[in-house]
């Protein structure tokens, strides 16, 4: 965000005298500093997630968010939650406030401090927090078919399936392989940014395991070690055409980080899942996914030749996976309009309309938003 506010080009348009109507931002959770330009504009915001709903979103939001059945982000519990598992999802909700009020907002606005000599409108500028409140529209990419069921206000929009597109043709190197597999082909793609320690574990035990395997394999990797290895049953590349290969009806089963819109192109297309989380929102879309029916959680600290087999058998083998995943692929594509339409229409909607999806609830304080107020008078 800083190496953005610090480009020529971007503060001579914000210092500039253009007019717009509204601004879209992708600004959650990390980036709100790009909230300010609602306020350098004076105009209409709307913020589009990389990810499902949260509580520090909600909350950022004045929006309430139940925690008796939404699991929060870095939650691994479905929706029914005992007692001992609610107690542990408010926790996990507080540490997320914690780091959104206390560690996020102060680190966004000292950097936005840092650039009101060079940027004047900045001095006098309202809390990033009030910024947020008064947003038209938050556009989720995801809803039920991938994450749970919210109750929230008009201003949250689910639409799963914004990064969806026509499948193209596969190049000869990929159909070629895919469609002399006769046993069916495992794709395996665990996002752009997973990196570490606890990866490159998982990747040695996947490679261990694949070698069992009839199957064949196309692998979206940057570990070095195993891009140097041969197999005749195994393609291994830094970057694969992702959605074009679950399209394809060959594909029999995915392995995924549990990432939002990776999630949504494997239900979209009917394709079983096993899903690995490392961090963040991963947990708890895995979690959903194996309560749904059509995937299978496997931690990566559970890990080992054998539990990697297992797991493969299990869903390969066992119907109810792409039975699942069949009917959960027909449920979100039956749309009245396509995703990217409905995104384009609330846009729009906001824009004639103005900002009358927001609910009085964003202005309500906290203690009054939870009746921490009414509960208080009759316990006292």
């Amino acid at each position: 965000t800083k190496k953005f506010f610090m480009n020529k080009e971007f503060q001579k348009l914000l210092l500039s005298n253009s007019k717009f109507d509204l601004v879209i931002t992708n600004d959650l959770p990390y980036n709100i500093a790009f909230s300010i330009l609602e306020y350098r504009y004076q105009c209409l915001g709307v913020s589009v997630l990389n990810h499902g709903s949260a509580s520090h979103i909600s909350w950022m939001f004045g929006e309430p968010f139940n925690l008796a059945n939404n699991p929060e982000t870095k939650s691994p519990y479905s929706d029914h939650m005992t007692f001992l598992e609610t107690l542990h999802n408010i926790y996990l909700a507080f540490i997320s406030l914690f780091v959104m009020y206390w560690e996020m907002v102060p680190q966004n606005e000292q950097m936005l401090d840092s650039f009101s000599h060079s940027l004047p409108f900045l001095k006098n500028r309202i809390p990033l927090t009030d910024i947020l409140k008064n947003k038209s529209l938050l556009i989720i990419p995801s809803d039920h078919h991938v994450d749970y069921n919210y109750a929230t206000s008009n201003r949250f929009k689910f639409i799963p399936g914004i990064n969806l597109a026509e499948n193209k043709s596969l190049s000869n190197s990929y159909e070629n392989f895919i469609a002399n597999s006769t046993d069916g082909v495992i794709l395996v793609s665990w996002g752009s940014l997973i990196r570490g320690r606890n990866v490159d574990k998982c990747e040695e035990i996947l490679w261990s395991a694949f070698k069992h395997l009839k199957q064949k394999v196309i692998w979206k990797t940057r570990n070095n070690k195993l891009t140097s290895l041969n197999s005749s049953n195994i393609i291994m590349s830094e970057w694969v055409p992702q959605n074009d290969i679950l399209g394809h009806k060959n594909v029999i089963l995915y392995f995924s980080h549990g990432g939002i819109r990776s999630l949504t192109e494997a239900t979209y297309h009917g394709v079983p899942v096993i899903v690995t989380p490392f961090y963040f929102d991963q947990f708890k879309n895995a979690k959903r996914m194996e309560i749904s029916g059509a995937g299978f959680l496997l931690n990566y600290a559970d890990y080992s030749v054998d539990s990697v087999l297992g797991a493969i058998n299990e869903v390969i083998y066992n119907p109810k996976y792409k039975k699942e995943a069949l009917k959960r692929s027909a449920s979100i594509r039956d749309r009245i309009i396509a995703p990217t339409d409905e995104a384009v229409y609330w846009i729009e909607y906001v824009l004639k309309h103005g900002n009358i999806l927001k609910s009085v609830a964003s202005s309500l304080p906290f203690y009054k938003l939870y009746l921490l107020d009414i509960f208080g008078f009759f316990i006292i």
